[in-house]
């Protein structure tokens, strides 16, 4: 899938200690008129209510949707 997006700021860092593995969470914004194009790897994208979001995303959803200006680092 792509889509030429704005990235409008880093909101967290994050580590993950089951899979010994780091994420960064961007905020991004599309631009007017931007089309999300699926790759062969795709079948299909949708938004997803926070309600149907694992534990994990549940508590990094609202660090970039909610985003300050502070840059959230958490240990999972």
């Amino acid at each position: 899938m792509s889509v030429d997006a704005n990235i409008d700021c880093s909101a967290g860092l994050y580590y993950h200690k089951c899979y010994n593995a780091q994420a960064g969470i961007f905020r991004c914004s599309l631009p007017d008129g931007a089309c999300i194009v699926l790759s062969d790897e795709h079948s299909e994208y949708r938004w997803f209510d926070p309600d149907e979001l694992g534990e994990v995303q549940k508590r990094r959803v609202p660090d970039a949707t909610e985003y300050k200006g502070r840059l959230y680092s958490r240990s999972l």
